[in-house]
């Protein structure tokens, strides 16, 4: 994340609220806001960025045979607090949250790409991040412009991540309009299929980016 220049909570903060993210757990399990840093703990304590969760996919676009940005899906409570986030407990209660689609810069954009490139992913992936806020007064300028690149904090990249129906993958497929580069793909797409869904589709981008030829292949 550091090579692709983007922003990252500070490790082991001296002071100020933290966050202990375990290491090789899924869904969130274990995380834990306010934990102490301890040096024999197997995990990651960073600096907690008061905010909103947003979760960002990233799916080759075979038209443009290139990697490209999904719109980004926000969660938040129900009453806007920016100290609230994604944990496991409200993942497992599957309520009291509520999403919203927003639009990343194109700075940000750039660098999640060149990311997902640089650890050698070519199919898709799911970015998620911190869009850091002072106060809850910042409500309508995050859901009325691309959040800028200042604001957004890296939390981790999945390479692998969940597939099923209404997950945040799917939310971003159905909030393509005609303004998005991939839009015009997943349209093509619908009209080849009778029987198409947004997991469909991303299956199809996949299979395609694993037919084209290897850096190796074209001798460079």
């Amino acid at each position: 994340a550091e090579a692709a220049r983007l922003n990252i909570p500070i490790s082991n903060p001296p002071q100020g609220e933290s966050i202990f993210r375990p290491l090789n757990f899924g869904s969130s399990r274990g995380v834990v806001k306010g934990k102490s840093y301890n040096s024999e703990s197997s995990g990651i304590y960073q600096a907690f960025i008061r905010g909103y969760d947003i979760t960002t996919p990233v799916l080759y676009n075979p038209l443009a045979d290139d990697l490209q940005v999904l719109p980004t899906v926000m969660y938040y409570s129900e009453d806007r607090n920016i100290e609230w986030f994604f944990n496991e407990e409200v993942k497992e209660k599957r309520g009291g949250y509520k999403k919203r689609i927003l639009q990343l810069d194109e700075k940000t954009k750039s660098k999640y790409i060149d990311l997902a490139k640089k650890l050698g992913i070519s199919c898709y992936c799911r970015i998620d991040a911190r869009i850091q806020c002072d106060s809850e007064n910042e409500w309508e300028t995050i859901c009325s412009e691309p959040i800028p690149d200042n604001k957004v904090f890296f939390i981790e990249i999945n390479p692998m991540p969940t597939l099923k129906p209404n997950i945040n993958i799917h939310n971003a497929i159905y909030a393509l309009d005609k303004t998005h580069p991939i839009y015009e793909c997943y349209s093509q797409y619908n009209q080849l299929r009778n029987t198409s869904s947004p997991t469909g589709f991303l299956l199809f981008c996949s299979m395609l980016a694993s037919l084209k030829p290897s850096v190796e292949e074209k001798g460079i």
